[in-house]
């Protein structure tokens, strides 16, 4: 379960990176409530994230968020915003 809590802390991270506020959105509307994680510990993780059947529909969600953030407006951290690679 530990593993699948730093997975998801690690998810969050990178969807909060998303250069586009409507793939936030979804993320908060259907995984990670926003104000749930706030100092990226596996004890703010809810329980309920990590069993099976939830935590792969998370990774799929995940993805989606990704592959869309890739077309649109990509990631911005550190006030750089990605480049397509290929």
């Amino acid at each position: 379960m530990n593993e699948r809590k730093q997975i998801i802390l690690a998810m969050e991270r990178l969807v909060r990176a998303c250069n586009n506020e409507e793939l936030l959105m979804s993320w908060l509307a259907y995984g990670v409530p926003d104000g749930d994680i706030k100092n990226y510990t596996v004890d703010e993780v809810d329980d309920s994230l990590v069993e099976e059947e939830e935590f792969a529909i998370l990774m799929g969600l995940f993805l989606r968020i990704m592959t869309r953030a890739e077309e649109d407006g990509g990631l911005y951290v550190d006030r750089i915003v990605s480049k397509q690679w290929r």
